[in-house]
């Protein structure tokens, strides 16, 4: 494999886990804001 091509599957990749990241923050911060 090419360099371009590692990169290309790594920002995939990485753009897959910030997704499914910043979903799991926003709820964890609906539910803080519910306790406080």
């Amino acid at each position: 494999m090419l360099t371009g091509e590692l990169k290309s599957i790594l920002i995939e990749k990485i753009n897959e886990f910030l997704s499914v990241h910043q979903q799991k923050r926003e709820e964890a911060r609906k539910t803080s804001m519910n306790i406080c």
